[in-house]
């Protein structure tokens, strides 16, 4: 802004002075009119160095922060306490680390023996399911040898006996004397004392009589 007024000013010089030329040119022995324009010439040069001389106004500094450090003295005997109890933390750090590992290891030997006896425990499920499996399997066959025998000795029963009512002929025991017709009731006797008769009357001829049932 007063660079601006300076042009101002300035130019309103030249224009008065150039003025005053053309008022006295005109006139002998004006030694004004003859020096005017030199010395406008002078001032000019002489305004504009003033301008580019003209020292910059400095810009506004902000405020410094000052900061302020202060020095704390420590004792000797108050660096002697704080390693000691820097030691006796280190100590007690140490010492539960130690009761950690000791923890950690307890818990490991816990999970070893717990798994062990599930080891067992399984092992032992397992023999027990073997020995009830053959149990089982040996009872499941004593079971069929004996009803095999059982059938057997039906079977050879059946094969000793001889029902009287399912033979088409007469039967006659030879120990009792009696004979047995198809249409009577069913009486077993051993196939050993069986005799066989085509009618009644063979049977009677051969000394046996009729059966009352």
């Amino acid at each position: 802004m007063a660079i601006f007024t300076s042009i101002i000013f300035l130019v309103w010089i030249v224009a008065a002075t150039g003025n005053l030329v053309l008022k006295f040119k005109g006139k002998k022995d004006n030694l004004f009119g003859k020096a005017a324009f030199p010395l406008l010439m002078l001032l000019i040069l002489a305004f504009y160095g003033a301008l580019v001389t003209q020292e910059p106004t400095p810009p506004e500094q902000s405020p410094k922060t000052t900061y302020k450090t202060s020095t704390k003295s420590i004792g000797v005997a108050a660096l002697k306490k704080a390693q000691s109890e820097s030691k006796m933390l280190k100590s007690q750090e140490q010492r539960i680390d130690r009761e950690s590992s000791s923890i950690e290891s307890f818990s490991q030997s816990i999970d070893a023996s717990s798994k062990e006896e599930a080891r067992q425990s399984s092992i032992k499920a397992s023999e027990q399911a073997a020995i009830a499996a053959s149990a089982s399997k040996e009872a499941s066959r004593q079971a069929a040898l004996s009803q095999q025998v059982s059938s057997s000795n039906q079977d050879t029963t059946s094969a000793d006996q001889v029902v009287t009512d399912e033979s088409p002929k007469i039967i006659g025991n030879t120990k009792t004397k009696v004979y047995h017709t198809p249409d009577q009731a069913g009486y077993k006797m051993n196939a050993a004392n069986a005799t066989y008769f085509d009618n009644e009357s063979q049977a009677i001829a051969n000394g046996y009589r009729k059966s009352k049932r």
